[in-house]
């Protein structure tokens, strides 16, 4: 559990039992863990790597940007879902993108980019829709946020919307939810889909037909 007000992350066991992790990351967000036991967890422009025993290292990012490329070259800006594939891909939530990040620890764009709009304060700000369905550079996301793997496709919230993406890059729109603000899902093996709807404060339950 990351808990950002504590700047903490926890481990909850079945039984309740609530114990804090040691190893210091500045405001921890999304967790995901990888087949080794290592918990990987999501801090805005950061990827830090938790090892079984603590020890947190920079996995990938720490610069500010888009940039695709090789450890140390390769940007984040804004990551908000981490997921792992059985072979220790990542994929994640990055802003207005999907992307993805190898065991070498090279950043891709899979889908999705910021269209530029102006500049603030140095930084590029990015238009903020209207969503599109589409492959890889052409869609475009308003703001994907929790993200899923089940069937070699990745489910994705993106404001009001559960979006898949194809790990070749083809994004379609699978279900909308009038007046929603999705933010975590799920996949079961059945392949129901499960998010979090801030807005209405619950839980969701949606069929794989949408």
């Amino acid at each position: 559990v990351s808990d950002i007000e504590r700047r903490s992350i926890f481990t909850l066991t079945q039984a309740g039992v609530l114990t804090k992790i040691d190893g210091a990351i500045g405001d921890p967000g999304p967790l995901a863990r990888d087949e080794a036991g290592n918990l990987f967890v999501g801090d805005g422009t950061r990827i830090y790597k938790l090892s079984p025993s603590g020890d947190a290292t920079l996995h990938v990012g720490g610069y500010f940007g888009y940039q695709d490329g090789p450890v140390g070259l390769g940007q984040l800006r804004a990551v908000k879902g981490l997921v792992f594939d059985a072979a220790g891909t990542m994929y994640i939530t990055d802003n207005k993108t999907v992307r993805r990040i190898t065991p070498d620890r090279t950043v891709f764009t899979l889908a999705g980019k910021c269209d530029p709009i102006g500049m603030h304060s140095g930084d590029t700000i990015c238009a903020s829709g209207p969503s599109k369905d589409g492959m890889a550079g052409e869609a475009r996301f308003t703001n994907p946020s929790g993200i899923a793997l089940s069937g070699g496709a990745l489910y994705v919230t993106d404001v009001d919307a559960i979006r898949k993406v194809t790990l070749d890059g083809q994004v379609t729109t699978i279900a909308r939810i009038e007046g929603a603000s999705l933010s975590g899902i799920a996949v079961a093996p059945d392949g129901m889909i499960y998010v979090v709807d801030t807005r209405s404060f619950t839980i969701k339950r949606v069929p794989p037909s949408g």
